[in-house]
């Protein structure tokens, strides 16, 4: 009896390899013979839903959806992009050859304020199957922003009707000094200050001039070396523009004599 069942059992076993192998087989046939199958033609059908997006003004993004045949005959092998030129003269300004997967093409270089027409179709080694034309027209260029009115010339009518003020000058050291001020504020434009002018005198030396300068219309300082020691000085900070000057009032400095070794 228990012969009997084992060799039942085996039975069962073999027959379940033989069915599972069929089964293999005949997969393996089906995929070969989808390789192998001839074509009688062309796609039979085109690929769908085809859209266009505009990127930009010389760009679009063109989209679709794979072209479902009705027989392995007529199966799809690629895919081609062809855009043409509708705007006066017609002219082909693209054509891509797709891969069969591809579902997306972006094509650039295009003209703006121009009107195109973008054909996909779906080929295999026997020819094409054309989807109808999808127009699509680009915007001209972006408006260049109008340039800001250049702001008026006003006219100098005269000298800055106002000098620098506060002025301050500080020995810093028994060769140097610092000079500081602060804005000539001028009650019209007409008067308005260009620049400053700072001239150190000797006033240990009468009418000897030992540095001039002349500065942008932001300067608020400058510095002045190689004085003598225990000399005295007179500073005069004048604010200037085309049509003259306006002197502060004139500060006295003594620098202190040589330091002791």
């Amino acid at each position: 009896m228990a012969l009997r069942l084992l060799t039942v059992a085996l039975m069962l076993l073999l027959g379940a390899m033989i069915v599972n192998g069929q089964h293999s087989a005949a997969s393996s046939l089906t995929s070969t013979s989808a390789a192998t199958t001839p074509f009688y033609g062309p796609p039979d059908l085109p690929p769908q839903n085809v859209q266009i997006a505009v990127l930009s003004n010389t760009a679009i993004n063109i989209t679709w959806k794979t072209a479902v045949v009705s027989r392995p005959q007529y199966r799809v092998t690629g895919n081609t992009v062809s855009v043409w030129k509708a705007t006066g003269y017609p002219v082909r300004v693209a054509h891509l050859l797709l891969s069969v997967d591809s579902t997306y093409q972006v094509v650039s270089n295009l003209q703006p304020k121009t009107t195109y027409v973008v054909y996909v179709s779906a080929t295999n080694p026997r020819g094409v199957m054309q989807h109808r034309g999808v127009s699509v027209t680009l915007p001209a260029p972006s408006p260049t922003p109008a340039a800001a009115p250049a702001a008026p010339v006003i006219p100098i009518y005269g000298p800055p009707d106002v000098p620098p003020q506060n002025v301050q000058v500080t020995a810093s050291s028994n060769t140097a000094i610092e000079i500081t001020w602060e804005t000539a504020t001028v009650s019209r434009p007409q008067y308005r200050v260009t620049g400053y002018a700072v001239s150190v005198w000797s006033a240990t030396e009468p009418t000897v001039q030992v540095a001039r300068l002349l500065l942008p219309v932001d300067g608020r300082e400058q510095p002045v070396e190689d004085l003598k020691p225990n000399h005295k000085y007179l500073v005069n900070v004048m604010a200037t523009n085309p049509k003259g000057f306006k002197l502060a009032t004139g500060v006295f400095v003594t620098l202190p004599g040589p330091v002791a070794k």
